[in-house]
Parts: structure tokens; sequence; C-alpha cells
């Protein structure tokens, strides 16, 4: 019996250090297929893409009246602001959501409302991850999923302030634009970004509505 111990003892050293691998793997793969898809793949977007941006299908009516609301923004200071205790967004929104669009901050949805048109449905994009040291703001959304409901999202506008309150928090697959419509019953506003950083497997989404 005396003998029996030392081996059932490397037994079950062994099985221990290649569960501990298996683990350590499982966590560590998402970042290295990541690392490996954004400089060794040739997956790397081109200036006018984004791997952020959803396919929003009901965008395509663009209004005469965003238009020109966006028009006016492109010469005004635009700025998106969050503090909670456990989070601070401090960061310009700009028109477009091409990555040149990104390295300049949030990216608002070309033909959906801005928040002076106070109906339909704002929507803006921002990096979680965007492993480039070039870019200020390639990671501007990487603690969001620190926001919580009930928490407020401002935005200045034309020089006035914009108060939402988050009302709904998702994990959706890229392909699920249904958080997106413009059919809504209040002026709101939807922000969103990849998820889990690193990754673009999901979109993280918040819907606030206007107070």
């Amino acid at each position: 019996m005396g003998e029996a111990n030392p081996l059932w003892s490397k037994i079950v050293t062994i099985i221990l250090v290649v569960a501990t691998f298996v683990v350590f793997f499982v966590l560590i793969w998402p970042f290295i297929i990541s690392y490996f898809k954004y400089y060794h793949s040739g997956f790397l977007p081109s200036s006018q893409e984004t791997l952020s941006v959803v396919s929003l299908p009901d965008v395509a009516n663009i209004t005469e009246e965003n238009v020109a609301s966006g028009s006016k923004a492109k010469n005004q200071s635009i700025d998106f602001y969050i503090k909670t205790p456990t989070l601070e967004i401090s960061a310009p929104i700009v028109e477009g959501v091409s990555q040149e669009a990104l390295y300049h901050g949030i990216g608002h949805h070309p033909g959906t409302p801005w928040p002076a048109d106070q109906k339909g449905n704002v929507i803006l994009v921002g990096h979680s991850s965007w492993i480039d040291p070039a870019n200020p703001y390639g990671f501007v959304f990487k603690n969001l999923n620190r926001l919580n409901l009930g928490d407020e999202i401002q935005i200045k506008y034309l020089d006035k302030i914009y108060h939402y309150q988050v009302m709904g928090k998702y994990l959706i697959n890229p392909d699920d634009t249904s958080l997106f419509t413009q059919h809504v019953i209040k002026p709101t506003l939807t922000v969103y970004t990849c998820s889990p950083v690193y990754t673009n497997w999901k979109r993280l989404v918040y819907v606030a509505e206007l107070r």
C-alpha cells in the first residue's frame, strides 16, 4: 500500500496539470485568435470598414430632416459623457462609422436622428478593443459593460445637453438588428460595441430613453 500512494499522487498531479492547462488555454484562446486575426491573417479592415458596425436595414430611409441635422453637426462640438461610481467615459461624437471616423471618436450612424430631433433612435458605435496604438479611441467602450440600468448618458449637441436614462442592456449576435429600429415610441439612444473585449463575436447594446 505504501508503494501505491506515490503512483496515485503522480496520476493526480498529472490530471491537475492537464486540467489547468486546458482551462488556461480556453481562457486565452479568444485573445490569441483576435491577435492573429488583426495582425497576421489579412483581416484588418480598410479605412472604410469596421468590425464594430452592424448593418442597419431601416436606416436606408434617410430623411431630408436627418441629413440637414447631420450637416449642422459637422461644424459643431458634439460630446458623449457617462459618469457613474464604476465608469467614466468622455469622448467626441463624429458623423460616420468607418474606421477613419472611429479614429476621431464615437461614430454616429448616418441617417439616424440627432438628439435635437427628439424623435427616432440615435445610434452610436465605438470600439471596445481596437489594437492600434495610433487610435486614441480604440478602447473608448472597453468598460461599457459597467454601465447599468438606470444610469445616465449625456450628449452635448448644438450647445444643449440631452439626458438619456439606460432602460435596457443586451448581448446580441452581430446579425441581430432588432434593437436598431427607428420605430420607437419615445426618443431613444442606442449605443453598442463589440463584446467580449478583443473579439467581435457579440454586440453589447444599451438602449436609453430621452428624459
